[in-house]
């Protein structure tokens, strides 16, 4: 199969789980004996396929950074609006490789690209023949709004959690495309909220290094330690967490969060750090790569609004840690409830509080729950992920070729 994959907007040298997914993904296709052309912003000499980078000099982005930043100062800019101009920009850009005939494509291609940023791309891949695939990292944007807006709102924060044009965009995408990939159950279901009939829609979970994470586990360490890895915001339901946290019955406990506090969360998230220092805690806020903060913690706890998947999960389970997240972590797909951790309503502080105490209380049933976590994650190895990914988009875009 020839296959072109496209990374989107984001760059691929930065933490996160763009970088996670690409990098093991087109190294799984390429391994199987499929004619891989990879296109992402950054430089990345390691890659095992063909490889464009369409990013600017470290020079322009470091000068970029600045300006957005003296935007927000003034009020005349917000990441939402800069993140959303960078779908635009680089969209056009991998388009224009097309255009140009840089980059090949005829009616044996099948291109991979992700939702917002897609939307010029595929109509070049369409107009020469070639098959398109949205690889959905989000809900649909009407659920994905409906559900962290009310966040928003119940924490007193202003404005829409997705920008109105980035809705329609991906939502003319989404028309747009052959076939839409669907990560978790999670997003499926969303999808057939809005009429998307299940002959465009298929399902495959994201995988994670196995081998690789289960090599950090030893989880020894001496304080109770429960980690959160992500963005530091209400849609990660920070919030819920930290009121979970400050309701429980825990005497000594630390909590990481391994991720950067979102500028509009700060003023929120200071007082609920205040208050847990105040009874006892231990907090910690650790920005960069997770690896020796999940190799020091007890507990993993992803209490998300809203997480279309949230590779973070399987990482944890990789490296032998429990699991809690809510119902509307994607990931709760690779969870078997109550065996390897637990899955709570979503929002609900009294649940996930009950749950904490429970595994705070019983040893047992944590270090039982480890070695499932460890069990499971072993079922969603990259190579048989990439298997099933080619396997159940094949299917679905043959049956369409022959309606």
């Amino acid at each position: 199969m020839k296959i072109l994959y496209w990374s989107g907007s984001i760059n691929i040298n930065n933490l996160g789980a763009t970088k996670s997914i690409d990098t093991s993904l087109t190294q799984c296709l390429t391994d199987l004996g499929h004619d891989v052309t990879w296109v992402a912003r950054g430089r990345y000499p390691d890659a095992s396929c063909n490889y464009f980078d369409i990013g600017n000099s470290k020079l322009l982005d470091y000068y970029t950074r600045i300006l957005n930043r003296i935007k927000r100062k003034f009020l005349i800019g917000n990441y939402k609006e800069e993140a959303f101009n960078e779908y635009l920009e680089y969209d056009l850009r991998m388009a224009n490789l097309i255009k140009s005939g840089l980059i090949s494509v005829d009616h044996d291609t099948v291109f991979i690209g992700r939702n917002a940023m897609s939307l010029c791309s595929m109509r070049e891949i369409q107009k020469r023949g070639g098959k398109t695939i949205i690889h959905s990292q989000f809900v649909h944007p009407e659920v994905q709004d409906e559900l962290v807006s009310n966040s928003f709102k119940n924490l007193g924060i202003p404005g829409r959690a997705v920008l109105k044009k980035r809705s329609l965009r991906q939502i003319k995408e989404l028309k747009l495309a052959d076939a839409i990939w669907c990560i978790s159950s999670l997003v499926t279901k969303s999808y057939l909220k809005y009429s998307y009939t299940k002959d465009k829609l298929f399902y495959c979970p994201l995988g994670v290094d196995n081998y690789y994470y289960s090599s950090l586990s030893d989880n020894s360490s001496e304080i109770f330690t429960i980690i959160f890895v992500g963005n530091v915001n209400p849609e990660k339901g920070a919030h819920i967490l930290m009121e979970a946290l400050l309701k429980s019955d825990l005497k000594k406990c630390r909590l990481i969060f391994n991720g950067v506090v979102a500028s509009y969360f700060k003023l929120i998230f200071d007082k609920y750090y205040e208050q847990l220092v105040a009874k006892g805690y231990i907090i910690e806020v650790s920005p960069g790569p997770p690896l020796e903060n999940y190799r020091k913690s007890n507990l993993f706890i992803l209490p998300s609004v809203h997480d279309s998947f949230g590779l973070v999960v399987l990482e944890a389970m990789a490296v032998g840690l429990p699991v809690i997240v809510s119902s509307n972590v994607g990931a709760k797909d690779c969870i078997k409830d109550k065996k390897n951790g637990y899955i709570f309503n979503s929002g609900s502080v009294v649940e996930l509080k009950n749950y904490i105490e429970k595994l705070y209380h019983n040893s047992a049933i944590l270090k039982e729950m480890s070695k499932k976590s460890l069990e499971l994650s072993a079922e969603y190895q990259w190579n048989e992920i990439s298997k099933k990914l080619l396997l159940e988009s094949e299917k679905l875009l043959t049956k369409k070729h022959h309606k």
